[in-house]
This record gives C-alpha cells, sequence and structure tokens, in this order.
C-alpha cells in the first residue's frame, strides 16, 4: 500500500498484539479526531483499511470509534484491521 500524491490516509503501522496478533492500524496523515470530523478523509482511511485487507487476504473487521461512550480511547483517527478465525473468542465492544 503505497502513498497516493494529495492522498489523506495512506500511513499504515503495526499494532502490538493488544487486540489480536496481526492487528493493523491505518491512519490519516494530518490530525483528524473521529470520522465524524471529515468524512473524505474518513472515506479514504476506510478504502485503504480495504485494500490492506484485500492485499493481506483473509477475513476482517474494520473498526473505529467515536467518542468516549463508543470506546474510543485515543482521540485521532484510526481504523483497526482486526484479523479473524473461527473459534478466535474474540469478543467486540
Amino acid at each position: 500500500m503505497g502513498r497516493r500524491p494529495s492522498d489523506p490516509a495512506a500511513r499504515r503501522r503495526a499494532r502490538p498484539p493488544r487486540l489480536s496478533d496481526g492487528h493493523p492500524l491505518v491512519l490519516p496523515l494530518g490530525h483528524v479526531a473521529d470520522f465524524t470530523t471529515d468524512p473524505v478523509v474518513s472515506a479514504t482511511v476506510q478504502l485503504r483499511a480495504a485494500e490492506l485487507a484485500k492485499e493481506l487476504g483473509g477475513q476482517w473487521n474494520y473498526l473505529t470509534s467515536c467518542g468516549p461512550d463508543a470506546t474510543q480511547t485515543v482521540f485521532h483517527l484510526h481504523g483497526h484491521l482486526v484479523p479473524r478465525r473461527a473459534g478466535d473468542g474474540l469478543a467486540l465492544p
């Protein structure tokens, strides 16, 4: 997944296995508080997450949150790609 010119969401990073192993994040290049702040950036983050999931293969949950009552603990837009497999026992919020 490479950066495209004027692409606001081309950064990804591996996440320590807190939620699950192999759990990458997709983030915008600039600060966006949550997915309601800038719908175009939010859509681009989800597009990049979908491209990454297809590139990696497998089955995934895509998660993002907006506000503390919705389990947002980091107040910067980021999309979680959570790999799934049958019987993994992962309960999601």
